[in-house]
């Protein structure tokens, strides 16, 4: 994801508030709410619009991955998704 959006895994971790330490860890556990707090501060860090778009873009051609699921939950990425008529919100 840090190509994608071309960010820096430990700035994400410190903008969340974790050390940026985990970076070397093969495995992490957090509960949920860090788990989305860090998505929101991936989108953060990538400070530009679209970005949404561009992970979907991004991961439209697969394989796809469970950990990337979270970034529906950004909020421009809901509104964007409200508005499609395929939607079941």
């Amino acid at each position: 994801m840090s190509a994608i959006l071309g960010i820096t895994p430990e700035k994400v971790l410190r903008r969340v508030g974790l050390s940026a330490s985990l970076v070397g860890e093969e495995e992490i556990s957090v509960r949920a709410e860090t788990y989305f707090r860090i998505w929101d501060a991936m989108y953060a860090e990538a400070d530009r619009p679209g970005v949404e778009m561009e992970l979907a873009m991004a991961y439209a051609h697969g394989p796809f991955l469970p950990p990337i699921l979270p970034f529906h939950v950004l909020k421009p990425f809901r509104w964007a998704w409200s508005d499609c008529p395929i939607s079941n919100h």
